[in-house]
């Protein structure tokens, strides 16, 4: 028999799991948001691999040098907050 990871005898709803993520993303006041800029970019890479790197791109410039050729660096805007 498999063992599950996580076992519960009550459902939750999705609107109690989704509850903090809703109350977060409220704070965002998106319809005041503007759209500035949009850049394409074609690129030969896994888009998880991309992605990834892309988010925790503190690190590009010394690890993936390829990588640091494709995208502007220098306008790389690295924030640790809410």
């Amino acid at each position: 028999e498999k063992k599950k990871m996580f076992k519960s005898k009550e459902k939750a709803s999705i609107n109690t799991l989704l509850y903090d993520l809703l109350n977060d993303m409220m704070s965002f006041l998106l319809n005041e948001y503007l759209h500035f800029n949009s850049q394409y970019h074609l690129i030969n890479w896994n888009w998880k691999t991309y992605v990834e790197n892309h988010q925790e791109g503190y690190h590009i410039h010394g690890v993936h040098p390829e990588l640091n050729k494709a995208i502007q660096s220098k306008q790389y805007l690295y924030t640790n907050t809410k």
